[in-house]
């Protein structure tokens, strides 16, 4: 009798958990989803930049890597380090050895390499997209 009870409510749990999983697999997305699916990623792969490029759009919290030529170390500046935040270039393990970034609010500015020994420069004009990063700690209110 036990074991018939067992298996008459592990067939029930079956039964109900199948409808529930399956509900994910619909074709139709919300709006939420169709808008997310639109714009620029923060959780995508870093973005390679070719050298000669001169525009982009990313993502807030998109991490950005300008593809230069050659073995020497450019280095990078920001117009504006509130919008994107330069990373130099290292030969550490840790730091990429290209010039790079970090897209940290939205807005635009000016990224521009320099190659030390030449001074020759590129700049690339970055778009930052998407929402304001939350703070990281919450204002006190009055």
């Amino acid at each position: 009798m036990i074991l018939r009870v067992r298996i008459k409510w592990a067939i029930a749990a079956v039964v109900m958990t199948v409808p529930l999983a399956l509900s994910g697999c619909s074709d139709k997305q919300s709006a939420a989803e169709a808008s997310a699916s639109a714009s620029p990623s923060a959780t995508a792969k870093v973005m390679e930049v070719e050298q000669g490029t001169d525009e982009i759009n990313v993502a807030v919290g998109q991490s950005v890597d300008f593809q230069t030529t050659g073995p020497a170390l450019w280095s990078v500046a920001s117009s504006n380090e509130a919008v994107f935040e330069a990373i130099q270039p290292s030969e550490d393990v840790f730091t990429p050895n290209t010039p790079g970034g970090v897209a940290a609010a939205p807005g635009v500015a000016t990224v521009t390499m320099t190659l030390p020994s030449n001074g020759a420069q590129w700049a690339v004009k970055v778009r930052v997209i998407g929402p304001s990063p939350s703070p990281s700690s919450p204002s006190p209110s009055n």
